[in-house]
C-alpha cells in the first residue's frame, strides 16, 4: 500500500479522492523548481513548485532536501528565508532517508550556520559518518568542526587522517 495524496487540480471534474503517490511527477516538478532557482532566480516559482513536488510525493527526500536549501537561503539573492520551514523539511527528509548523508550533512550545516547548536550539529556529523563512513567531504567538515568549534584538536586529526585515507582510496 502506497502513500496517497489528495489530488485537489481536478477537484470539478471528478468525486474527491486520493491518488498514489507519484515519484516521476515530483522529480520532474522538482527539476523545474531547480530551473527556477538557479538559472532564472525566480524564487517564488521555484517554490511554489517545490510545493507541488513535495504534494506529488510528500516523502521525497531529495525534494524535500533541495526546497530546505532555498528556503534559509542557499542562493544569496533569495531574501525571503524562513529557517523554521527549512529545518522542517530537512527533518522531513531525513526521517524518508534517515541514512542518506548528503541530507545528514546539508542539515549539520544548516544547524551550525543558521541555529549554532553545536552539540546537534556535532551529533548530526556522527550520524552523517555512519551512513557513509568514507565520504571525504563530510570527515573533513567533522574535522573543521571538531578545530574550529570544538577545539579538540585530537579528534580533528583523526578525521583529517580519515577523510585523507577515504581521498586517497576513492582516487580523488
Amino acid at each position: 500500500m502506497g502513500i496517497y495524496i489528495r489530488d485537489s487540480s481536478d477537484s470539478d471534474t471528478r468525486k474527491s479522492s486520493s491518488t498514489p503517490a507519484d515519484p516521476a511527477k515530483a522529480s520532474r516538478l522538482a527539476d523545474y523548481a531547480r530551473f527556477l532557482e538557479d538559472v532564472r532566480r525566480d524564487y517564488d516559482r521555484a517554490e511554489e513548485m517545490y510545493e507541488r513536488a513535495i504534494k506529488a510525493d510528500p516523502t521525497n527526500a531529495d525534494v524535500l532536501g533541495e526546497y530546505a536549501a532555498l528556503l534559509w537561503g542557499r542562493p544569496r539573492d533569495y531574501d525571503r528565508r524562513d529557517y523554521d520551514r527549512a529545518e522542517e523539511m530537512y527533518e522531513r527528509a531525513i526521517k524518508a532517508d534517515p541514512t542518506n548523508a548528503h541530507h545528514l550533512d546539508s542539515y549539520t550545516f544548516f544547524l551550525m550556520v543558521v541555529r549554532r547548536d553545536y552539540d546537534r550539529v556535532e551529533s548530526m556529523y556522527e550520524r552523517a559518518i555512519k551512513a557513509d563512513p568514507t565520504n571525504a567531504n563530510i570527515l573533513g567538515d567533522y574535522a573543521d568542526f571538531l578545530e574550529g568549534f570544538r577545539r579538540d584538536y585530537d579528534r580533528a586529526e583523526e578525521m583529517y587522517e580519515r577523510a585523507i585515507e577515504a581521498d586517497s582510496d576513492h582516487g580523488q
